[in-house]
């Protein structure tokens, strides 16, 4: 384990945060007199929430108060392919008086710790593959595991420190997803750029200094072309 800088320690995700396993599915949950909605792994993207489809299942007031998500709460995905497990979102809200089922793991913050600041660390072992190191496998599905995320280390910066980091990190990664979606532009800027050339082609517009020259006008240029687009 690396060095730190002063005033951080290394501590556990325990120790800076209460770990939960969410609520299993089961036939008898179905229907009731206290149906809620509930996320499940299949919502929690990458520091994203995916309400478009959010089911519902019986939560009883105990069962809700035990379950219940709360702004700031990090989901982890528990259960998923090796390449996808741990992967963390923060709960903004998104889906008021919902609960979560147990293909996932929520961690909520205690006082040491900023949710913000937390979800950077999470993220951090998401790409670096950590949490992929301590999974544990069932036929296909790889699971997290409430306390074996719970024992993972976790480097406890200084309460100041861990907003000027949230903060910074949230800049710098607005940066790359603005990147990110002019990059994915590109194919779409390519073809109609291709289509554009080809129609200023076959138009007379690309070459219509060239016939000028030579004395042939739009039409019977245009003639020319698709003739020997045809006859090729």
């Amino acid at each position: 384990m690396s060095g730190l800088p002063p005033g951080w320690e290394w501590t556990s995700v325990e120790d800076v945060g209460e770990v939960n396993l969410g609520r299993q599915r089961s036939p008898e949950h179905h229907s009731g007199l206290h149906m809620r909605p509930y996320l499940r792994v299949a919502n929690v993207f990458e520091n994203r929430i995916d309400t478009s489809d959010v089911k519902e299942m019986n939560f009883t007031p105990e069962e809700f108060e035990r379950f219940a998500l709360r702004r700031g709460d990090i989901l982890l995905n528990e259960g998923q392919s090796r390449e996808l497990v741990g992967r963390p979102a923060m709960f903004r809200d998104e889906v008021p008086g919902a609960c979560f089922q147990n293909t996932l793991v929520r961690f909520r913050a205690s006082e040491a710790s900023l949710p913000e600041y937390a979800l950077a660390v999470f993220r951090s072992y998401f790409h670096t593959e950590q949490f992929q190191r301590i999974c544990k496998w069932t036929t296909n599905i790889a699971h997290l595991g409430a306390e074996r995320f719970a024992s993972v280390p976790f480097p406890l910066a200084p309460l100041p420190e861990q907003k000027r980091i949230a903060d910074k990190l949230d800049a710098l990664l607005a940066r790359v997803d603005a990147c990110r979606e002019r990059l994915d532009r590109v194919p779409l800027l390519l073809k109609r750029f291709r289509q554009a050339v080809l129609a200023a082609a076959t138009s007379g517009e690309l070459t219509e200094e060239w016939r000028e020259q030579r004395g042939y006008s739009a039409d019977s240029w245009e003639m020319t072309v698709f003739g020997a687009a045809l006859s090729g």
